[in-house]
């Protein structure tokens, strides 16, 4: 019987360690990087990165390809990276506690 108990018995039987080691040897984004990652889009950035896409696939959900917004950027990369920044950037006023879902709220609602 105890051939069968220790034939099924898992030898890690608490996940954390294992966990840890692996939360220790993934790589880190750099304070540099990371300033860079979340700072503000940049227009010639989102048009080099369109450029490299291949036509007639569709980028996002909004289910249109790549080749409506390289027809159009130059009379709509514009405005619509200026919105996709104002999009992109969240409102933080200061001494708001994030904590609470009520600050959490756009003003005015």
């Amino acid at each position: 019987m105890n051939f069968y108990q220790d034939l099924y018995r898992s030898e890690h039987r608490d996940g954390k360690d294992l966990l840890d080691t692996f939360y220790q040897v993934l790589p880190k984004v750099s304070s540099e990087d990371n300033a860079e990652l979340e700072g503000p889009l940049v227009l010639e950035e989102l048009h080099a990165a369109l450029n490299t896409m291949p036509g007639g696939k569709a980028p996002g959900i909004n289910g249109l390809p790549v080749d409506f917004y390289k027809f159009f950027w130059k009379s709509a990369g514009g405005p619509r990276g200026k919105l996709q920044r104002e999009a992109s950037t969240p409102e933080q006023p200061e001494g708001s506690d994030y904590t609470s879902p009520q600050e959490r709220r756009p003003p005015g609602h």
